[in-house]
């Protein structure tokens, strides 16, 4: 794994971007702005390995949960996902398509 401080610099860029997009997939999000939690962490996660995308998940959970206008459900949702995307990324695997997503993710409840 890189350093601790490679670690906290890229939690620190996935609290600050993650929270808007929660909110925004609390209100109605389309699939696209769902895809956009995938690809930040599948970016976050290819600086680190496995463990370090565990270290992020448990961190980002409960931060995401406090955050005002986002449900239990969206935060386990957005965490569910951002963990998906960081252990693609960790992996090496090449991200999702923005279709394979849909199919996986979006079903037919977003558009």
């Amino acid at each position: 794994m890189r350093t601790p401080r490679a670690l906290y610099a890229i939690l620190v860029a996935l609290l600050t971007v993650l929270p808007c997009a929660t909110q925004t997939a609390a209100q109605e999000a389309t699939c696209s702005d769902i895809y956009e939690i995938y690809m930040t962490c599948y970016n976050g996660g290819k600086q680190m390995d496995q463990s370090g995308c565990d270290y992020l998940v448990q961190a980002l959970g409960p931060r995401l949960i406090g955050e005002d206008g986002i449900s239990g459900f969206s935060a386990a949702l957005s965490t569910a996902i951002c963990k998906r995307g960081c252990e693609d990324g960790a992996k090496r695997k090449p991200p999702m398509t923005m279709n394979q997503f849909r199919r996986e993710f979006c079903g037919k409840m977003l558009k």
